[in-house]
């Protein structure tokens, strides 16, 4: 009884710590040669098939001047402290543009979760420009994975770490 009043008491001084989101908010911008990337806190999707996944799931809608190009999404796991980042930047053919979206969110996770060590991205193998902008920023190529539910059959990924804090 003791034990489960004192879990109770954690988990409402996490939320109390939490701070409030503001949807709608810019989190992040940055400066490219392809203009001003802002990055913009949008409520989460709800998977109504299924459980679909367990966690603070942060999303943000990714703009290169005012024009929407995609978003950024990062599934976070208290469990391992880590985060896995899903980028959906199509509005723009760019690397530039994905490499600094994908910075830029985990910069914005970091100061919201202090916990967090490890984020991770799973890259198409034909995606070398973005791999090589990665591997700059301090990211590791931890070897392939399977695909995504959208690639072909047989499709492996690489998966990209990087270590943070």
């Amino acid at each position: 009884m003791i034990q489960v009043g004192v879990r109770l008491a954690k988990a409402q001084l996490r939320r109390i710590r939490r701070p409030t989101v503001q949807f709608g908010s810019v989190e992040a911008t940055a400066i490219t040669t392809d203009g001003v990337i802002e990055l913009i806190r949008v409520a989460p999707e709800r998977h109504n098939s299924g459980r679909g996944h367990v966690g603070p799931q942060y999303r943000f809608a990714v703009e290169v001047e005012h024009e929407r190009a995609g978003f950024v999404t990062a599934l976070l796991d208290h469990g391992t402290a880590s985060a896995v980042v899903l980028l959906a930047v199509d509005g723009v053919d760019s690397d530039v543009v994905r490499s600094e979206a994908v910075s830029a969110a985990l910069n914005s996770l970091e100061k919201s979760n202090p916990w967090l060590r490890r984020a991770s991205i799973a890259l198409h193998p034909e995606d070398t420009v973005l791999s090589r902008s990665l591997r700059l920023r301090g990211f590791d190529c931890e070897g392939e994975v399977p695909g995504y539910l959208e690639d072909e059959p047989g499709t492996r990924r690489q998966l990209w770490t990087i270590m943070l804090g």
